[in-house]
């Protein structure tokens, strides 16, 4: 490992600006999401009730029409936007690491052209991988009323677990090889569980270290969401974010993108090396295709 924190050491002062600078240029727009968020439930509530004067309950208001179908689809709005913040994210971190560790010359401005090179197929890939789960665990959870005994019932449910778990594991590099190799979407899920067979357990360090990561950004960011119901409350919480953008997420983004980026090039992409096709082409020039 002392090689990985000699690349770390070398690499970590422009990876932790970059990282902070974008964290900085998304904090806006997660912000105008949260404050459109509380406006649109304020003025849904308000139109509510001003059709149901007669009730004070605020659960008979989320159940009217006007109020469920606005929130759900406001819902399915937002999230997908915070989707694809991530997945910019996620390709922009996965970039720059892929730069500074393949060619020695990682540029903040890499961060952003991957995020945004990236973005159509790393958010592809992503619903193409949660369609598979959520199959997956549909077509097994329906096998349970089939069970008569308990202890089958139980052991089954493990055997889910287990399975839901080993899929996961499986898709894990799937971004990685999308982005480093310039696979199709397919190609690098195919790619990423075919690394998961040949070497299980350097896959499986790097979901036992990625799993409590993103367990501690879920319980941060549910710290953070202070429950914004109105524009005096909405004022405050640009402090919270602002201190997890600069003081945790950006190293946690980085040193994991740059992990998973080191193993891979330097154990795990021989396992798969002669199985790699022709790097298709990307929309923008400046993207350099390098084969080692």
């Amino acid at each position: 490992m002392s090689s990985f924190f000699t690349a770390l050491k070398k690499h970590i002062g422009i990876l932790l600006v970059a990282h902070i600078l974008a964290n900085i240029a998304l904090l806006p727009i997660e912000l105008f999401i949260e404050l459109s968020d509380s406006l649109v439930q304020e003025y849904l509530l308000d139109l509510s009730s001003a059709n149901h004067t007669n009730s004070s309950n605020v659960l008979f208001f989320l159940q009217l029409p006007e109020m469920s179908y606005g929130i759900l689809l406001w819902e399915i709005i937002h999230t997908f936007i915070y989707l694809l913040l991530f997945i910019f994210a996620q390709s922009g971190s996965l970039g720059i690491c892929i730069e500074a560790l393949r060619d020695g010359q990682g540029k903040i401005y890499h961060y952003f052209q991957y995020g945004f090179d990236f973005l159509h197929r790393a958010t592809l890939l992503f619903f193409v991988i949660f369609a598979g789960f959520s199959l997956l665990f549909i077509l097994l959870l329906d096998l349970i009323p089939l069970l008569k005994i308990s202890w089958l019932v139980i052991s089954f449910q493990v055997i889910i677990g287990l399975v839901m778990i080993g899929y996961l594991l499986g898709s894990l590099y799937a971004v990685v090889i999308l982005i480093a190799e310039k696979t199709r979407v397919l190609k690098s899920i195919e790619l990423s569980f075919k690394l998961l067979f040949r070497d299980f357990w350097k896959v499986l360090s790097v979901g036992i270290i990625f799993a409590p990561l993103i367990a501690l950004d879920l319980l941060l960011e549910s710290q953070a969401d202070t429950g914004i119901s109105s524009f005096q409350e909405f004022i405050t919480s640009p402090v919270n974010d602002l201190l997890i953008r600069l003081l945790i997420d950006p190293p946690q983004m980085f040193i994991t993108s740059f992990f998973m980026l080191f193993l891979y090039f330097y154990h795990l992409r021989k396992r798969i090396k002669h199985e790699l096709p022709p790097p298709i082409s990307t929309t923008s020039s400046w993207l350099p295709i390098k084969k080692n």
